[in-house]
């Protein structure tokens, strides 16, 4: 069973612009999908707008707290009243994007990994081994789409990356590796490392 929200907007917003990069994320209009691990638990979300209203629906143990903070997801609590730029090409830009704003989904892990990926090689490769990771490490998320939520803290301290740059889409190096932004105290006492191979 679903839990539902309706969050009234101050300022336009342009939904799927605004959450396209949250990933994982699935924008197909006329909304966007997400599945992430929240304080409370692993949820799925389905936000669109409704009018000047944007509405959520939640499922699984981070629903309540997903609808709880849609409007912190979408930049509805950031004043940019004072932004007023004098310059042509800003302020050109910001009325082509208007509406486009700085989402905050609050999972840090989860935005950091495939940044680092994309860090090391390039954008097609970096997504499509991102896509492999959550393919391998991901777990099926609740609700009902066939989602899958992004590795947890736990997963991924426990997993290595591939060894031989190239072959998988991201190189071994100790000090590169996605598995090396979870803190170590996540690591206490953990398993032998397996290992993460992508063909």
């Amino acid at each position: 069973m679903a839990t539902s929200a309706t969050i009234p907007l101050r300022r336009p917003l342009d939904l799927q612009r605004t959450l396209a990069r949250t990933r994982p994320a699935r924008v197909s209009a006329p909304g966007v999908w997400r599945a992430t691990r929240t304080p409370a638990g692993p949820g799925t979300e389905r936000l669109w707008l409704d009018g000047d209203r944007l509405r959520v629906e939640a499922w699984g143990p981070g629903a309540d707290w997903l609808c709880e903070n849609a409007a912190t997801l979408v930049g509805e609590h950031a004043d940019d009243s004072a932004f007023a730029p004098r310059h042509r090409l800003l302020a050109e830009l910001r009325r082509r994007h208007l509406g486009v704003r700085l989402p905050r989904t609050e999972a840090v892990l989860e935005a950091l990994v495939p940044t680092i990926l994309e860090q090391k090689v390039i954008g097609k490769q970096a997504r499509s081994a991102y896509r492999r990771l959550l393919q391998e490490l991901g777990e099926p998320a609740p609700g009902p789409q066939p989602l899958l939520l992004p590795p947890s803290a736990a997963t991924l301290a426990t997993t290595t990356a591939a060894s031989r740059s190239g072959e998988r889409g991201c190189d071994g190096s100790p000090s590169r590796r996605p598995e090396r932004a979870v803190p170590r105290s996540s690591r206490a006492r953990r398993p032998r490392p397996r290992r993460w191979r992508r063909p």
